[in-house]
This record gives structure tokens, C-alpha cells and sequence, in this order.
């Protein structure tokens, strides 16, 4: 199972059920958990794709140990930068997101969580949330950081 800690309007969790990957999306804002599980039921995808409406942190924390996912996929909101406008979907997500939100306990909860990978997907130019990833896949616009060896990461090794 894939875990999409950081699901929004859900594009990379119903990408990731379209192909197979059981998936758990998990939604803090209620808005946004209802209409990924509405779109997962109209294209049919609610036998691969189960939504949660909860925080990740919470969720990820308390995983009993059969339940952990072999990934768990985080995609924070990027920072505004610069004068372009992000699409009107996204602005939406924005003004319903609390971006106070520390992303730190949620990286160190889905370090634990994972049993394989966490993956980050980050702009290009960003910093790496964890330093060291095992690899990156660069696209144009976006960049995924994967870890791997999450006992020696959690560990300190």
C-alpha cells in the first residue's frame, strides 16, 4: 500500500490507484477529503483508493504494524514565489490550507511509518526537506526525493 500523507484534490493518489497501487489518501481539510472520495467513487476507484479525512501526523503515528504502507508520499503545498499565479484549483487549496502546519513532524512520521520508501516531491529548486535523499527524479517542474534505509535515517546513521 501507498500512503498519499499529503493528498489535496487527490491527482497523485487516483494516479497511483489508476495503475494498481492500493492507496490510503489522507486529508486534514474536510472539503477536500469529501471531494477526492466522490471523485475515487465516480471513477470507480473506491475498491483501490480508500480516503481518510484526518491529520497525517495523527494517522502515520498510530499505524499498527501490519497496517504500515511499503511508501508514503508527501506532496507539501510549494511556496508562492514569484508573481505567477499557481492554477485556480491550487489557489483554492491555498486559502482552505493552514500553512502554519510544520511539516517536520509529518516528514519524521512518515519516516517511521514507511517500511520501503518516503517520497518527497519538492520544486526543483527547493531544498530537500532531508538531507542526503538515496535519489532524485528532476522533472521540469518538479523534483521527487525518495529515502530509502529508514531505520538508519530514524536512528541518526
Amino acid at each position: 500500500m501507498v500512503c498519499d500523507a499529503t493528498a489535496g484534490l487527490g491527482r497523485d493518489a487516483m494516479i497511483l490507484a489508476r495503475l494498481g497501487c492500493p492507496v490510503l489518501a489522507i486529508e486534514r481539510i474536510p472539503p477536500l477529503a469529501a471531494l477526492v472520495a466522490d471523485a475515487a467513487a465516480r471513477a470507480m476507484l473506491s475498491g483501490t483508493l480508500q480516503v481518510r479525512c484526518a491529520d497525517s501526523n495523527h494517522v502515520l503515528s498510530n499505524m499498527a504494524d501490519e497496517d504500515r504502507p511499503a511508501a508514503v508520499y508527501l506532496d507539501p503545498m510549494f511556496a508562492q514565489a514569484g508573481r505567477a499565479q499557481v492554477k485556480k484549483e491550487m489557489q483554492v487549496c491555498r486559502l482552505l490550507a493552514d500553512d502554519s502546519q510544520a511539516s517536520d513532524p509529518l516528514l519524521h512520521a512518515a519516516l517511521a511509518a514507511a517500511r520501503e520508501r518516503v517520497v518527497i516531491k519538492r520544486h526543483p529548486k527547493h531544498p530537500h526537506l532531508l538531507k542526503d535523499p538515496s535519489f532524485t527524479v528532476t522533472g521540469e517542474r518538479v523534483r521527487f526525493d525518495v529515502y530509502l534505509n529508514l531505520e538508519e535515517r530514524l536512528s541518526g546513521g
